[in-house]
């Protein structure tokens, strides 16, 4: 089956123009992947941008422990995108069960995963859907 699944960034973007993006796309669902719901600043994307989705008819998902574990913050910098990719590609191979869900609902309905970085190269989103999407499904970034 086909999956309807994109990755957006919020990074310099107002809730307001994360929803037109969404809007204009077609997508029915967010899901934030991240280990903790919140922005870099500590406030809940759950109480902020949460509420103004659903209020637009976009539903919003937080999937634990699919995002990238804090360990994994240093390698980009220290050793560089691939090893960070593979490094997280194996940590993804070992949550079937989340994976799973996440693949469920992009068969459903357009979904998009939420990331903070922008950006292919930068989003851990796209890791995500290159292990989802047949290869060779160009990843569909807003």
């Amino acid at each position: 089956m086909t999956l309807k699944l994109w990755t957006i960034s919020y990074d310099g973007r107002s809730a307001d123009e994360l929803v037109q993006k969404l809007r204009e796309n077609g997508i029915e669902r967010v899901v934030h992947i991240g280990s903790v719901a919140q922005d870099l600043d500590g406030s809940s994307l759950e109480e902020r941008l949460a509420e103004q989705l659903r209020v637009e008819g976009i539903e919003f998902v937080h999937i634990e422990g699919v995002g990238e574990p804090p360990q994994f913050r240093g390698i980009a910098a220290d050793r560089g995108r691939e090893e960070l990719t593979a490094a997280f590609n194996a940590y993804l191979s070992r949550r079937t069960e989340e994976m799973d869900r996440l693949r469920k609902m992009a068969e459903e309905r357009p979904t998009a995963i939420l990331c903070y970085l922008q950006g292919e190269q930068a989003c851990q989103g796209s890791v995500m859907v290159q292990l989802l999407q047949v290869q060779g499904t160009p990843i569909k970034n807003l």
